[in-house]
Parts: structure tokens; C-alpha cells; sequence
């Protein structure tokens, strides 16, 4: 799938937020977490993406046998961090969640694209 992103986002600093971002239905979005750290402390998903949404992290670090590691982190105390209705592609980010659920929660399963991602 290939998309052409209308909005790119980078972060330029940690964030700590209780506020869900929504990716409207027409809209298509990237947000570059930039080597950053988002700590979400809602009690929905951090993202609730209806439209096509990417996140990544533009900041690499090569770590044992050449292997790239993510230095952006998104963590998130909610049940889910990210919840998906449409496209989605999460691209060199370490997702974790603190409390027992999922990371992800898919009503659309088949738009998912996880590209060296680290999820715990």
C-alpha cells in the first residue's frame, strides 16, 4: 500500500498527554516521534485512527550484528495504545504498555503495517 501523506508531524521533545489524537476518516498522517519519548495517560488509546496514519521514528541507532534498534518510544498506561479502523503503519518505534492489555487494538486488522518495531 502505498499512500500520500497529506500532514507530516515531527516531535521535537518528549510529551506526556491524556489526550487521544484522532486521525479523521479523509485525512492522512505521519508523526515522527524523532528519537522522542510520548507517554500517554488516557484511559482510550493514544491514537484512534479512522483515516491512514503512519508513525515512525526517523532517529536510528545500530546496535549487536548490525541490527537497528527504535530509540522512539511510544508508552502508554491505557488498555491500548494504538486502535485502528482503516490504514496503519508503525515503522522503527519500541511500544509498551504498563498495565495488563493489548498494544494494539485492530477493528481492521488487514490495513497493519509493523516495520522493525519492538513491542513489550
Amino acid at each position: 500500500m502505498n499512500y500520500e501523506y497529506q500532514y507530516e508531524t515531527e516531535v521535537i521533545d518528549d510529551i506526556y498527554t491524556v489526550e487521544q489524537l484522532i486521525i479523521p476518516e479523509d485525512k492522512n498522517v505521519v508523526l515522527d516521534i524523532n528519537g522522542h519519548t510520548i507517554k500517554e495517560f488516557a484511559n482510550e488509546s493514544y491514537v484512534l485512527n479512522k483515516g491512514t496514519f503512519k508513525i515512525k521514528d526517523s532517529t536510528t541507532v545500530i546496535g549487536e550484528n548490525n541490527v537497528i534498534v527504535p530509540v522512539g518510544l511510544l508508552h502508554g498506561y491505557s488498555p491500548s495504545i494504538l486502535k485502528n479502523t482503516e490504514n496503519m503503519n508503525v515503522e522503527n518505534i519500541e511500544l509498551t504498555t504498563l498495565i495488563k492489555g493489548n498494544i494494539f487494538l485492530f477493528l481492521n486488522p488487514l490495513f497493519l503495517t509493523c516495520n522493525l518495531t519492538l513491542l513489550s
